[in-house]
């Protein structure tokens, strides 16, 4: 198997759903990420409501990404192997799981907040106005260790990648200094006018960093793979 191959091949497909995504999020005007921040609970269940159907198919999407970006980066990091030390290597393989089981499990929360808070029966009683405090909250913390253990992941990647090639540096230099800041500082402007253009950044980041994967993947694909011959 050629794993560089493989691996741009998956990073195509990643792109792809990512920019459908992006996509959806236009076109509705909501997305998980919404959900994944601190609201208020009597907004966040106005949201759920509000947005239940489109919620439904970003989440399907999201799923499907994950299963993809999680298999992608299983390849990209073995192909690229060689170029680190291999407990990077080893971090860079459990650091991608971590993220990929985080964000199943926040996808599958707020499916059940949604489908529970937003319900007809949980609609017309009068004694439930938001979703719990602590549901919020929970999602929240978890969304943010899923996304920083991501933008550890990406640091160490940047070690990885072959800077030989011009899409190579680039992808060095954009990990470091511009995607990991960036997304970090998004939890700065948390709930102000600035929110939605950082969430937008964000996602515009990804989409760029697997195409720019793709490039280098398919660059490599010519070398020959003793191991996975």
């Amino acid at each position: 198997m050629n794993t560089a191959r493989t691996a741009s091949r998956l990073a195509i497909a990643t792109a792809t759903v990512c920019f459908l995504m992006l996509v959806m999020n236009h076109l509705h005007g909501i997305s998980q990420q919404y959900f994944e921040m601190m609201r208020t609970p009597g907004k966040y269940r106005s949201e759920l409501m509000e947005h239940a159907k489109a919620l439904n198919m970003a989440l399907v999407a999201d799923n499907i990404f994950i299963i993809l970006y999680v298999t992608m980066s299983y390849f990209v990091i073995w192909t690229l192997r060689k170029n680190v030390i291999t407990p990077v290597t080893w971090a860079g393989l459990l650091l991608i799981t971590a993220v990929g089981i985080l964000d199943f499990a926040e996808n599958f929360h707020i499916y059940t907040l949604m489908h529970q808070y937003a319900s007809p029966e949980w609609m017309e009683n009068p004694a439930i106005t938001g979703v719990p405090a602590t549901e919020i909250q929970w999602q929240a913390s978890e969304s943010m260790l899923k996304w920083h253990l991501s933008y550890l992941a990406f640091f160490l990647l940047g070690f990885m990648v072959p800077v030989k090639e011009l899409a190579g540096r680039i992808l060095r230099i954009a990990v470091w200094y511009w995607f990991i800041p960036t997304g970090i500082f998004l939890y700065a402007v948390s709930g102000s006018d600035y929110e939605d253009l950082f969430q937008q950044i964000r996602f515009g980041n990804l989409l760029g960093g697997f195409i720019l994967l793709a490039i280098i993947m398919r660059g490599l694909a010519s070398e020959p793979d003793p191991e996975m011959a």
